[in-house]
Order: C-alpha cells, then structure tokens, then sequence
C-alpha cells in the first residue's frame, strides 16, 4: 500500500517537475534545500515496505534479474529519501543497512546497485 508520505514524495516530486527535477540532486547537484525539503518528508523504512511490487514499479524500482523477480532495484531519484538504517540488499546479494558514507548513488538505466525484496501475497490461495 502506498503510504501517505509515499504519496507526499510523488506530489512533491510531480510538483518539481518529476523525477528529472530530484535525479540531478541524486547526483551530487542538488540545493541543500531541495534535499532539507525531501527530508522533511519524513519517508521511513515502514513506508518502502508497504509498497506492492507493482506499486513500487510505479515509482520506479526495475526488475534486477528474471530469476530474482522479488527483487527490485530502488531509482536513483530516491537515494536522498532513502532512510539511513534501512536493509537493503546489493546485487551481490548482501544485505547492509543503508547509509549515504557507504552507499553511493551510481547507477545504471536509472537505478542504484541495491534494492529491495518484495513479496506478493495471494491471499485467495491461503
């Protein structure tokens, strides 16, 4: 589900233009006050956790490996949101919490070397 902070996120970030507007800050270019602004959004791990996989694609998470279709890549314009703390897992499959002195914002097709697993529940089949 996505969460109200989720959508505080897209409605800023639709507000400034879309992601072409926060990509460049994930970049190293952006106004202090841009990210202070993002910040204060206030998005926490709980927030990335409610999002459906098909949610989170929505907003940008991309498929690593076909093989691995629960594990979505995060985009790049997220790397200021994401909280400091949160588990995420590289593309070597190692799970660290986050943090902005060990993760960097490279990326590639949009999209930072870690994501998250997403698990979809069918409840009809339980």
């Amino acid at each position: 589900m996505i969460t109200e902070k989720i959508r505080n996120l897209l409605r800023f970030t639709l507000a400034q233009g879309g992601a072409t507007y926060i990509l460049p800050h994930a970049m190293g270019t952006a106004p202090e006050v841009v990210i202070k602004q993002v910040g204060e959004l206030g998005v926490t791990a709980e927030d990335f956790f409610a999002l459906t996989k098909e949610e989170a694609k929505i907003i940008g998470f991309n498929l690593w490996d076909e093989d691995q279709a629960d594990f979505l890549l995060i985009p790049q314009w997220l790397y200021y949101v994401i909280p400091e703390g949160m588990l995420v897992t590289n593309i070597g499959g190692e799970e660290k919490p986050f943090s902005r002195k060990t993760h960097d914002y490279e990326c590639r097709f949009n999209s930072l070397s870690y994501g998250l697993h997403f698990v979809e529940t069918n409840l009809n089949n339980l």
